[in-house]
Parts: structure tokens; C-alpha cells; sequence
């Protein structure tokens, strides 16, 4: 799942890092350091799609 937001002012370090902080326990990332689109990703695999049981 991705999740893509443009906010009215360019985001800080300390901003970026929190919201990687708050999905790095899922597996996710976060993007958007120095800029006004920021956006975060998390990987979630279905067992069941994926062949693992």
C-alpha cells in the first residue's frame, strides 16, 4: 500500500523521519524530505497470494 499527500509547506528532516518511524515497524518506508509532496509505503503479503501457509 502507498500513500501519496501534498501538504502546504516544504516538510523537515524531523518531519520525515517521524512518519518513518511510524511505519519502519511494518516493513515501510517514507519519502518527501524537503518538499511538499511526502508519501509512505508498506508492504503487507498475503499469505494466501503469495503461497506461503
Amino acid at each position: 500500500m502507498s500513500l501519496h499527500a501534498e501538504g502546504d509547506r516544504i516538510l523537515s528532516l524531523e518531519e520525515i523521519i517521524a512518519l518513518a518511524d511510524a511505519v519502519a515497524p511494518m516493513g515501510g518506508i517514507a519519502s518527501g524530505m524537503g518538499t511538499m509532496t511526502y508519501g509512505a509505503q508498506v508492504v503487507d503479503e498475503d499469505e494466501e497470494l503469495s503461497g506461503d501457509q
